[in-house]
């Protein structure tokens, strides 16, 4: 984030709190969108994208770049979840 800050064609945000804030949105929409278990049978309700607007409301002072930026990362979520992968190599 330092290293473009105040530079909105690189970072949408500014100031680290925006970041963090942002970054835990994403998990939590990471979670919501792609969990797998259903309860009683149901599908689970997903987050929409209007929702995950209104849940950053007030986080940003209403660029429309930064709408934008969520929008985007909405959409590449939706299509596939965030996965962290471990690879364990053999030593010897």
């Amino acid at each position: 984030w330092e290293d473009n800050a105040g530079d909105l064609h690189k970072c949408p945000f500014k100031d680290q709190d925006t970041v963090f804030l942002v970054s835990f949105a994403i998990i939590m929409l990471n979670t919501d969108l792609h969990k797998s278990h259903a309860s009683k049978g149901k599908a689970p309700k997903r987050m929409t994208k209007n929702e995950f607007i209104t849940n950053l409301r007030g986080v940003y002072n209403g660029v429309d770049k930064f709408r934008d930026y969520i929008y985007a990362v909405y959409d590449s979520i939706e299509l596939a979840p965030i996965a962290v992968s471990i690879s364990i190599q053999n030593k010897k």
